[in-house]
């Protein structure tokens, strides 16, 4: 093998890991980004709750 190859090769497998990297980092991203979907849906729900007791509270 060349050098040219070489440094072809390491580029190549550069990228590459550098793609999978990214792919890592998204599916990461997305399993937070559905856990705080999920925290925020319970919050919303508590938060309409109270306000439903406090409007049969005070009528």
């Amino acid at each position: 093998m060349n050098f040219w190859e070489k440094v072809k090769n390491d580029l190549q497998k550069g990228i590459k890991e550098g793609i999978d990297f990214v792919k890592e980092g998204a599916t990461i991203a997305r399993v937070k980004a559905e856990e705080l979907t999920e925290e925020g849906e319970k919050r919303l729900k508590i938060f309409e709750l109270k306000t439903k007791v406090q409007k049969e509270l005070h009528v």
